[in-house]
C-alpha cells in the first residue's frame, strides 16, 4: 500500500466513525461530565502510562515500545458501542468517549512531529467532522452511505492489521506478545477500577472503551514510519483486545 492509500484508508475509517456519531455526543461531557472526563483521562492518560510502565519492564526495543505507545494512545472505537450495549453498558458514555477520544488525537500528535500532525488533522479530525456534518445536514444521504461504510471501513482496518503482520511477523516474539496482552489488561482493569471507585455502575462501559482502540490510527502512523516494528503491537492489539472485551459482555450476560 502507498503513502496516499494508507492514508486514504485511514480517512475513510474515520468518515464511518463520524456517520455514527452526533454533536451531542460532544456535549454529552455538560450532562455528566464526571464519566466522561474520568473515562478520557483513562484512554489518554493512564493508558499511554501504562504502555511506558509495561514497555519499560519487558525489554522490548525502542521501536516496539513506540508502537505499543501509539496502540495506547489510539482513540476508542466505534466496535466499543456494540460491545458495551451488549454488556448493558451507557452506550452514551462510550459515543462521547469516542468523539472526544478521536478529536484529542491532535494534542499527542503534535508533540509526536509535524507529519503525524498532519496526518491527525487531514486524516482523523476533518474526516470525523465531515462524518459528523454530513449525518446531521443530509440524513438520507448518510443513511445511504452507512449502509456500506461500515463494512468497508471493517475491511480496511483488517488489511492494515494483515499488512502490519506481514511485515513485522520476523519481529513479533514472547515478549511483544506479553506486552500486547498486559497493555488489554491494564486497560480493561483500569476501566473497572475507575468504576469501582468513582462511578458506581460504569464498569462494563469504561473498561471496554478504554481497552477498545481504533487502531486505523497507530496502524497508518507506524506504517509511515521507519520500521515495521512501529506498527506491529497495534495489529497485534487489534486481535487481543476483543478478549477481555467479550469476556466482560459474557459476565454481564450470566449476571443479568
Amino acid at each position: 500500500m502507498t503513502q496516499f492509500s494508507l492514508i486514504s484508508a485511514l480517512a475513510v475509517v474515520m468518515f464511518t466513525t463520524g456517520l455514527s456519531l452526533r454533536a451531542g455526543d460532544f456535549l454529552r461531557i455538560t450532562v455528566m461530565p464526571r464519566a466522561v472526563v474520568i473515562g478520557l483521562a483513562l484512554q489518554m492518560v493512564m493508558l499511554p502510562l501504562a504502555a511506558l510502565g509495561i514497555g519499560a519492564v519487558s525489554g522490548l526495543s525502542g521501536d516496539v515500545r513506540s508502537g505499543l505507545m501509539l496502540a495506547a494512545l489510539a482513540p476508542a472505537t466505534l466496535a466499543s458501542h456494540v460491545l458495551v450495549g451488549l454488556a448493558g453498558g451507557h452506550i452514551g458514555l462510550a459515543r462521547s468517549m469516542t468523539a472526544w477520544s478521536s478529536v484529542l488525537v491532535l494534542l499527542w500528535s503534535r508533540m509526536t512531529g509535524p507529519a503525524a500532525m498532519m496526518i491527525a488533522i487531514f486524516a482523523v479530525v476533518l474526516p470525523l467532522l465531515l462524518g459528523i456534518v454530513l449525518a446531521a445536514r443530509f440524513r438520507s444521504r448518510a443513511t445511504r452511505i452507512g449502509r456500506f461504510a461500515p463494512a468497508l471501513s471493517s475491511v480496511l482496518i483488517g488489511l492494515l492489521v494483515l499488512r502490519a503482520l506481514y511485515l513485522g511477523w520476523g519481529g513479533i516474539d514472547t515478549a511483544m506478545l506479553l506486552a500486547v496482552g498486559a497493555l488489554c489488561l491494564a486497560a480493561t482493569g483500569l476501566g473497572l477500577l475507575a468504576a469501582r471507585l468513582a462511578l458506581a455502575g460504569s464498569g462494563p462501559t469504561l473498561a471496554i472503551s478504554t481497552g477498545m482502540q481504533n487502531v486505523a490510527v497507530p496502524l497508518v502512523i507506524g506504517a509511515l514510519g521507519a520500521t515495521p516494528e512501529l506498527a506491529t503491537p497495534a495489529a497485534l492489539y487489534a486481535i487481543a483486545m476483543y478478549v477481555p472485551a467479550i469476556a466482560l459482555v459474557a459476565i454481564a450476560s450470566r449476571m443479568r
